[in-house]
């Protein structure tokens, strides 16, 4: 329960989690910070990986995407992308804005590397355009569905043996 609901923003993979949805040892959160750190109890007592802001800063990109095919492994993956992740200087528009979070550039690049995992579905979630007068947080939000549409094209594609490269260069 979180603010006495069952199932929200911010108690969904938990809930999930929970009704055995989600295998959490081969769960993996990224870019946890700040509000957000008090409430990783339960993932790290359910064996869930959880990778903050500043490990995934310090360790770069590529390496916590060597973590993440360890930890998802040939397992079927879904990727849900919550705009919190993002620093409020590049994505004033989401419910929850909080400096010294990711760019886009470093999120447009962790989609990129689980192109080799077999992810079957994927979002973006916590879009909220009154936060944001000038608009860039759409525009974000818009690029990273592109990249999502992108991985999910490629995937399936290769699930159906065929080879299409999606990504913009």
């Amino acid at each position: 329960m979180f603010g006495g609901t069952r199932v929200s923003d911010a108690s969904l993979f938990q809930v999930a989690t929970c009704d055995g949805f989600i295998d959490p040892e081969h769960a993996i959160q990224i870019g946890l910070r700040g509000r957000g750190v008090p409430r990783c109890d339960f993932s790290h007592d359910s064996g869930m990986r959880v990778v903050y802001v500043d490990d995934l800063q310090e360790r770069g990109v590529g390496q916590v995407l060597k973590e993440v095919s360890e930890v998802v492994g040939d397992h079927a993956c879904y990727l849900s992308i919550d705009t919190d992740v993002f620093d409020c200087a590049v994505m004033p528009g989401t419910t929850l804005p909080e400096p010294f979070g990711l760019t886009g550039v470093e999120v447009r690049d962790l989609i990129r590397g689980v192109r080799d995992i077999d992810i079957v579905g994927a979002d973006r979630m916590e879009l909220s355009p009154p936060w944001d007068v000038t608009g860039m947080s759409a525009c974000l939000a818009s690029g990273i569905a592109f990249e999502l549409l992108c991985l999910l094209a490629e995937t399936t594609a290769r699930r159906n043996g065929e080879a299409r490269q999606t990504h913009w260069n």
